[in-house]
């Protein structure tokens, strides 16, 4: 046996000694490690009869009944291995090591496929993103989340009386309103047919809260890098988007997008236009966040997010949305997901509900906020197109289709609400 063969062996022996005999320290452990943290196939099985019995008589019972050695068994049950206290850090020491041999065992197996270097790439940061983000439970006690909440009603109440949004903002007073301000760990769907300027507002929200320094990722699958660019260029500099892309600007309009752009500075937001995997999104995302400390994530849109084979289209749907819900909640930010929207309401000449998400009914049930984006078929050829903007779901206020106006201009690519109705801060109550 090598010396760090010999080292882990002992820290196995220690961790299952201290369980075998600790009832305090067998709830510690069963919190911090599982099978896969042992590496000896004694261990292993000592493991699974502790996670099964506490001490006392039934464990040396059910640990009689396997095929471990008798004298070993007697060892684990009665002598030494340190104080219970330090289990926390046995526990650590011993998941530390079987981290450090997944990150190996991942490794081998990337290289040893039969992949290109991205898919290699990608597979290994979804691996290492999934080992290093390992941790034990985050059950709290009720008192302590308690004492949470309480403080974010304060930070709440502290920024409403400053006259701010706790949170991200899309610049549309009714909107801003009824959502009280985009943060905390939620999934919005943002939802339209073609043509309505769902990528527009995207980019508005973008643009807007990284220039008052709320960081964020977006995940372009859509559109290339350069355009999406350049649309930003066309919004910040109130320029005709189509003239800058076509080359046909004047060089006054090209210098006011580009003066708006320089304007805006290093703004902290990061664009990926190349990631189409969910998985790779999803380890993408967590570097990120890890990284640069971004506050927000945003997938334009889901139908193009690539998966494992699935069953029907309405399964792979779901798993999107419930994936994209789990990591707005382990990332601890909101995520924005564009969708598209079922042709009936444009059928029918109305306006969307949840029943026309498309593919899936497992979006709405996922999402914490669906804001849909509503223009007339006849209406979405115009420059300027009248836009109602509705909550048919809406978790943290009330869902509904506000009486309010809005503007999408699509040859700046800007949302604009055309009259403040809301006057009073009560109108739109659950």
């Amino acid at each position: 046996m090598s010396a760090a063969a010999k080292v882990q062996w002992e820290l196995e022996q220690t961790v299952l000694g201290l369980c075998a005999q600790d009832a305090d320290a067998r709830n510690v452990a069963l919190d911090l490690i599982g099978e896969g943290d042992f590496t000896a196939a004694d261990a292993v099985t000592a493991w699974a009869v502790i996670r099964e019995h506490p001490p006392g008589p039934d464990l040396a019972i059910a640990m009689a009944r396997t095929d471990l050695r008798p004298e070993w068994v007697t060892g684990l049950m009665r002598d030494w291995y340190g104080s219970p206290a330090n289990i926390g850090s046995y526990c650590g020491k011993l998941v530390e090591a079987s981290r450090v041999r997944m990150l190996h065992a991942a490794c081998r197996e990337a290289l040893e496929a039969e992949e290109g270097p991205d898919e290699i790439v990608g597979r290994l940061i979804s691996a290492a993103t999934g080992i290093v983000a390992r941790r034990g439970s985050d059950a709290l006690r009720w008192s302590a989340a308690y004492s949470e909440a309480g403080q974010m009603i304060a930070d709440a109440q502290a920024k409403h009386r400053a006259g701010g949004k706790l949170g991200m903002t899309f610049g549309l007073p009714t909107v801003d309103h009824i959502l009280g301000g985009l943060h905390g760990p939620r999934l919005m769907i943002l939802a339209a047919r073609p043509s309505c300027g769902k990528t527009a507002v995207l980019n508005q929200f973008a643009l807007r809260n990284a220039a008052r320094g709320s960081g964020g990722m977006i995940f372009s699958l859509e559109m290339g890098r350069d355009e999406l660019v350049v649309r930003g260029m066309a919004l910040a500099g109130d320029v005709v988007l189509s003239r800058l892309l076509r080359g046909t600007a004047s060089p006054d309009e090209v210098s006011q997008a580009t003066d708006a752009m320089t304007k805006l500075g290093d703004i902290p937001l990061w664009i990926d236009t190349d990631t189409y995997n969910l998985d790779a999104i999803s380890a993408r995302a967590t570097v990120a966040k890890a990284r640069h400390g971004i506050g927000w994530i945003a997938v334009d849109h889901m139908g193009l997010v690539e998966t494992a084979r699935m069953p029907s289209r309405n399964e792979q749907m779901g798993l999107i949305s419930r994936s994209l819900k789990q990591l707005a909640k382990r990332l601890d930010v909101p995520v924005i997901a564009v969708s598209q929207l079922n042709r009936s309401c444009d059928t029918d000449n109305r306006r969307p509900g949840l029943a026309d998400l498309r593919d899936s009914g497992n979006i709405e049930q996922d999402a914490d906020i669906v804001m849909m984006l509503h223009c007339d078929k006849d209406d979405r050829s115009k420059n300027r197109r009248p836009i109602s903007i509705g909550f048919p779901k809406n978790r943290v206020g009330p869902a509904v289709w506000p009486d309010a106006d809005f503007e999408f201009d699509a040859l700046t690519q800007r949302f604009r609400e055309l009259e403040r109705v809301l006057e009073d801060a009560d109108t739109y109550q659950e």
